[in-house]
């Protein structure tokens, strides 16, 4: 017994429609990486550029402001306390910051932005305490010398 014959349609006309659908999306694509491509590389170039050109202390700075860290009390640190003196982070309330993380990230900066001076997790071994909205009164400890960034951001000396 003969089996019946069917005739196949040729492969170009039942993928024709398929094919003219992915050129286009292709071509789209590619018209608008074209259009848009060029503008958000030089943006990115840009951030870049201005980025590379700051010091690592500013970059690290950079860093901190993204979590609403002031940093100029830092700076001010940087000043203050000698190279190769102890120092310890006190946080607290005294500040008003958007988020819990802006703590964290206050004392962390300083293990970071101020070496080769040495932060300490006793205030009692420090020669030096950086409050940041914390209470320095509570720390049970005698200060000296208080050099004040601004209202509730204060370095202050520890004294023997």
């Amino acid at each position: 017994m003969e089996r019946p014959y069917l005739a196949r349609q040729p492969a170009w006309r039942s993928f024709g429609v398929r094919r003219a659908a992915a050129l286009a999306i292709a071509g789209a694509a590619v018209l608008t990486a074209c259009a848009f491509l060029p503008g958000r590389l030089s943006a990115f170039n840009s951030q870049v550029s201005s980025f590379a050109a700051l010091s690592p202390g500013d970059r690290v700075l950079r860093g901190a402001r993204g979590v609403d860290v002031d940093t100029g009390i830092f700076k001010l640190a940087r000043h203050v306390i000698p190279p190769g003196a102890s120092y310890y982070v006190v946080t607290g309330p005294g500040v008003s910051v958007s988020t819990p993380v802006t703590y964290a990230a206050a004392s962390a900066l300083g293990a970071l932005y101020l070496l080769p001076r040495i932060q300490v997790n006793d205030p009692r071994l420090a020669r030096y305490v950086i409050s940041y909205g914390g209470d320095l009164g509570a720390l049970g400890i005698r200060t000296g010398r208080t050099w004040t960034y601004e209202p509730g951001l204060e370095i202050a000396e520890v004294l023997r």
